[in-house]
């Protein structure tokens, strides 16, 4: 199989429907840190030492997130989509493929991380609407 498709984002031609499909291969290299649990009415970690995007943490890439105390915003370390490839086009067998550009970002609600969007005021929600 042509290397592009196995490593960079694209959209592809699905042929029975006319429509373009994003594929983001190089997404499968992300790590994964957890599972899905029951819910629970235990007390939650306000803090995780060992997650990628609590404030003053270390994320997967190196970089020290600051110690954030609203909405913080950053660029995803695996986003689905690449800013930085060439430009291609692959026509193999019943594949059309093309290159497909931009930049996915990750949206931390909140430095508590027990804090899930249902769990916030609606003065910290509306903090969403002023962030990056």
């Amino acid at each position: 199989m042509n290397p592009n498709l196995q490593e960079y984002s694209h959209k592809r031609l699905n042929i029975l429907t006319g429509e373009w499909v994003l594929v983001s291969p190089h997404r499968s290299k992300r790590p994964w840190q957890g599972q899905e649990e029951a819910l629970t009415k235990e007390t939650r970690l306000v803090y995780d030492k060992h997650c990628y995007l609590c404030a003053g943490n270390t994320r997967v890439n190196g970089e020290l997130n600051p110690n954030y105390e609203d909405v913080f915003v950053f660029i995803n370390d695996f986003s689905a989509l690449q800013n930085q490839t060439e430009p291609f086009l692959v026509l193999e067998g019943l594949i059309e493929a093309h290159s497909e550009q931009g930049i996915c970002k990750v949206i931390c609600f909140s430095p508590d991380h027990s804090k899930s969007l249902a769990d916030m005021e609606i003065v910290e929600i509306e903090k969403l609407n002023r962030s990056d």
